[in-house]
């Protein structure tokens, strides 16, 4: 009989052994991950096209001139008296910029004015022979010859009348020039001749100049080529460009700012210039504040 050995395990190391894998295979369990549920569709967008009409654009470079621009000169000979504005201010149409000494001109307005009273004179005593002569013509009193000249003698004074009103207009002409006015309202530049200088003599001396900066014109120049092709595509219904005089220009200043008024092209040259192959234009922009000068480059969009 063959006998049999068993073995006993204390139940508390069973236990104990236990544990460890049990743990390892509840770890193992929550470790395991679950399908991933469905993605949810992207949102998209939906965008509807319409037709509709895009400025044409072109950034070009220009430079801005006074509106107007009028030199102020010495018209009558004299010695610059003294000046009656202020550099660099605004003066308007008719104000006193300058005077010339008035002396002489005032003496030879007072000069002519002579000659013509003596001449109206003269002018009056042969009329009144002229009427004497009639009536002793008519009475067969004198020659016929003597009547004749005495006409004629009428005739001259009254054609020296009229010459002797025409230097007295003339001179009065002269003394107002003594009195140097602005031409247009504006802003007057730097006195060009000092005080006590000798002006006018031979031709005109320039003493200033005024000028209009509000607006301004904006110049600049649109190569043939690029012209030639904006109006194909124009006569082809490509595209379709603004009306005359509706052509809108925005202005950058030289430091980048955008200057806030627009402008509007208000001439276009009718030829080109054979040098450059381009077409003078020129914009008109407002300048109520005066911040633009005349001179200044700036960069500008002009929008067909």
């Amino acid at each position: 009989m063959v006998g049999h050995t068993h073995v006993i395990i204390p139940m508390k190391n069973f236990v104990w052994r236990a544990v460890p894998w049990c743990l390892v295979l509840l770890l193992t369990a929550c470790g395991e991950s679950k399908d991933p549920a469905p993605a949810s569709p992207p949102q998209v967008g939906v965008v509807t096209a319409s037709e509709s009409s895009v400025p044409l654009v072109k950034d070009l470079v220009g430079r801005l001139s006074a509106f107007r621009s009028a030199d102020v000169n010495a018209r009558v000979a004299g010695v610059l008296l003294k000046r009656a504005y202020v550099e660099g201010s605004e003066v308007k149409k008719g104000q006193l910029l300058f005077e010339i000494d008035p002396a002489p001109l005032k003496a030879a307005l007072a000069s002519v004015s002579a000659q013509l009273a003596k001449d109206q004179a003269n002018l009056a005593q042969a009329r009144a022979n002229l009427a004497r002569y009639r009536r002793l013509n008519q009475q067969k009193s004198i020659a016929e010859q003597t009547y004749a000249d005495q006409k004629f003698l009428v005739q001259q004074d009254e054609a020296t009348v009229k010459l002797d009103q025409a230097n007295v207009q003339m001179a009065r002409i002269n003394l107002g020039y003594a009195y140097v006015t602005s031409p247009i309202t504006g802003r007057a530049g730097q006195q060009q001749v000092t005080e006590g200088a000798l002006v006018g003599q031979g031709s005109a001396t320039l003493l200033t100049t005024v000028s209009q900066l509000n607006p301004l014109y904006v110049n600049f120049t649109i190569g043939v080529n690029d012209l030639s092709a904006l109006q194909s595509a124009a006569a082809r219904g490509d595209i379709q460009l603004t009306q005359p005089n509706k052509t809108a220009v925005k202005v950058t200043l030289p430091d980048g700012t955008p200057y806030a008024e627009p402008g509007t092209v208000d001439f276009s040259a009718p030829t080109v210039d054979p040098s450059t192959g381009s077409v003078a234009l020129r914009a008109l922009l407002p300048n109520p504040k005066f911040r633009l000068l005349p001179g200044t480059y700036v960069n500008l969009r002009l929008t067909l």
